[in-house]
């Protein structure tokens, strides 16, 4: 859709307490991320933990993000995130083979 984000949710999402704000961004972006991911090939299971790494990072930079609407869209930021998680999704799979385990025990 062409709605744009509100510049009062992400004010609310600046603070990662703010359930509300959070479930709403959930509510609109999740599947509109899901969806890009499942096209560049990721199977259900990998978009999701896109989806949850892509959380994890907004969560860590939305505290310090200024939103200028004369840069650009939310959703432009948004998906530089998502393509960035994608990237780091995509070299920790070169790094560990299908079916690698990790040994715990020398954690």
């Amino acid at each position: 859709s062409g709605n744009r984000t509100s510049p009062t949710l992400l004010e609310q999402l600046r603070d990662p307490k703010q359930s509300e704000a959070w479930s709403t961004f959930e509510g609109t972006y999740r599947d509109l991320v899901h969806r890009y991911c499942l096209r560049r090939g990721l199977q259900h299971a990998d978009a999701e933990d896109a989806w949850q790494q892509t959380l994890v990072s907004l969560m860590r930079a939305l505290p310090a993000f200024s939103y200028d609407r004369g840069r650009g869209r939310f959703r432009a930021y948004l998906f530089v995130v998502v393509r960035s998680v994608l990237a780091t999704l995509h070299e920790r799979r070169i790094r560990a083979p299908q079916g690698a385990s990790i040994d715990i025990s020398a954690i």
